[in-house]
């Protein structure tokens, strides 16, 4: 988080489909059900993802025995959907310093700031 600028905190938060690195999304299908979202872990006898359709995300459990394909989640599609629609540019700049404060000391941030490159 400490090394996010507030601008790429705010991408991600605004715009949940940006894949990132450090949260690899995967499609899980297995009884005609299909669960998008952030793989825990992912091995031959197992795969955990934290399925975010729901607050809080709920963590799920698929064997091979269910007959399940994994696939890669398509970049544009939306990890979770959520509405920002209430919060001000400033609400948002308060919550992204907060956000990196916990990485240790840091400064206000500004509105501005989240438009930065």
């Amino acid at each position: 988080m400490a090394k996010r600028t507030p601008h790429d905190l705010y991408k991600a938060i605004t715009k949940p489909t940006v894949p990132d690195a450090d949260y690899p999304v995967a499609t899980v299908t297995a009884g005609g059900t299909t669960v998008t979202g952030i793989v825990k872990q992912k091995t031959e006898k197992i795969v955990q993802l934290y399925d975010l359709s729901s607050v809080p995300p709920v963590l799920r459990s698929f064997y091979p025995a269910d007959g399940i394909k994994v696939g890669d989640a398509a970049a544009t599609t939306p990890i979770y959907a959520h509405d920002l629609s209430g919060y001000s540019k400033d609400e948002l700049a308060s919550v992204i310093a907060f956000l990196k404060s916990a990485a240790g000391p840091s400064k206000d941030v500004t509105p501005q700031e989240l438009a930065q490159p």
